[in-house]
């Protein structure tokens, strides 16, 4: 098992995420900082018309559903108790470079989108003659879903109502109705709940956690001092420390906010009057939100507070230790607000990937899989999930970045908006007709 997890999801896979990130950044000019008030205007200001699809807010909002769950909390609290402070920076690094991943994958999506395959397997089956890369992208994505977008949000919920004295047993119980009767709808019956449910539920998290920082906000410099200095300083080099907290860092903010897996993107499919840049837009609102807002705050509420740092429950015990039984059961509230909104949008997208790899005869299936996996999820220790969901990510993210590089040159001319040069864009990119051995090696993929 460590074998497989080293390969599909050690140093390398983390470097190629961040690499495809930072090369698509200074392609498009850093787009995510010159064009920040373009997206967050129409994040904002998105279209509420629904007729013949849905609209581009349901379609936000479910995109938002899938990334803004447990891994907020919790995914927060094991990359502080892993790697430490500077973590979160890494954190916030791999997101300042992921808005762009997700922006390409969004946006290609939909500039490719045929009628037939949704979100990212609309260009990753584009990219060569044959059809592997795909059908691993798809497995991925099924057992993706199952695993990180059901399992982990199924344990967070366990643990949370545990501290509030219900057995893990019962909440597996529970968690197997509910995962089976909301895995069981379709984009529309997705959006329809997400739309309702995250703003919802990220006020509920935002009033709470602004009420904390703002009790505590004597200690957030020295937070911010701590979170610089787990990153950066001589002594967490030298120690090794640091390498440890950029690794966790990346793998975290993927685990929130999905950049590189190409997940999101199926949540802008079925769009009405869909167009490829301004949903690249929403996708680098989703990582905005996700982790350089929500995950920051999240952190800071952890560091600013006096309690042992680690375990799986920090975030628990950062709330409860200020607010008392009321945080408790105000985060576990938010908790089980994210994970209902994370296993609705993940069995989407697990459902598409299902729905691919066999041509549909097998979708029946799907929600008795999620029903049983949150039933485990529920049971198991974190860390185990937590290695199963980073190697099931690794099979989505591997053919997926291998896309977005075959893609750069459409996905910056995309960033521009200049649709009659992007008509006359040819699919075929540069450096693969340079390259004769890349074409190869697509072509056989």
């Amino acid at each position: 098992m460590n074998l497989i997890f080293n390969v599909l999801w050690g140093y390398h896979v983390l470097f190629f995420i961040t690499a495809v990130g930072m090369n698509l950044s200074f392609r498009t000019g850093f787009f995510q900082i010159r064009h920040f008030f373009r997206w967050i205007k129409y994040a904002f200001c998105s279209d509420k018309d629904s007729e013949g699809g849905i609209n581009a807010f349901a379609a936000l909002s479910t995109a938002l559903a899938g990334s803004i769950g447990t891994g907020n909390i919790v995914g927060v609290a094991a990359a502080i108790s892993i790697g430490g402070a500077g973590a979160v920076f890494w954190m916030w690094i791999a997101a300042f470079f992921g808005m762009m991943t997700v922006f390409a994958e969004c946006a290609l999506s939909v500039y490719f989108d045929d009628g037939k395959s949704k979100g990212a397997f609309s260009y990753i089956k584009r990219i060569g003659k044959g059809k592997i890369l795909p059908y691993i992208y798809g497995v991925g994505c099924f057992l993706s879903a199952l695993t990180m977008g059901n399992m982990a949000q199924s344990n967070a919920v366990a643990q949370g109502m545990a501290q509030l004295g219900v057995p893990p047993v019962i909440s597996a119980v529970f968690l197997i109705v509910l995962v089976f009767l909301t895995s069981k709808g379709g984009i529309k019956f997705v959006s329809k709940l997400t739309e309702k449910l995250v703003p919802f539920m990220t006020l509920i998290f935002f009033i709470v956690s602004i009420a904390l920082l703002f009790k505590m906000r004597d200690k957030i410099p020295c937070a911010i001092n701590e979170i610089m200095e787990g990153a950066f300083s001589k002594e967490a080099f030298l120690g090794g420390s640091a390498f440890l907290a950029i690794k966790t860092g990346i793998s975290r903010s993927v685990f929130t906010n999905e950049a590189g897996l190409g997940s999101s993107a199926a949540a802008f499919c079925e769009v009405k009057n869909k167009d490829p840049l301004k949903m690249g837009y929403l996708g680098i609102f989703q990582v905005f939100m996700d982790t350089t807002v929500m995950c920051l705050i999240t952190a800071l509420c952890i560091l600013t507070g006096t309690h042992k740092r680690n375990g799986d429950l920090l975030a628990i015990n950062a709330f409860s230790e200020v607010f008392g039984d009321f945080g408790r059961v105000m985060i576990v509230i938010c908790m089980v607000l994210f994970a209902l909104a994370t296993v609705i949008a993940s069995g989407y997208y697990g459902k598409v990937g299902l729905c691919f790899i066999s041509k549909g005869k097998l979708n029946f299936i799907f929600p008795y899989a999620m029903a049983l996996f949150a039933f485990m999820g529920a049971l198991w220790r974190m860390d185990k999930i937590f290695m199963l969901s980073d190697i099931f990510n690794g099979l989505m993210a591997i053919p997926n970045l291998l896309s977005l590089c075959y893609f750069t040159e459409i996905a910056v001319e995309i960033s521009k908006g200049d649709k009659n040069k992007l008509k006359s864009t040819q699919k075929t990119p540069l450096f693969v007709k340079k390259y004769k051995i890349i074409i190869k090696i697509f072509n056989f993929l």
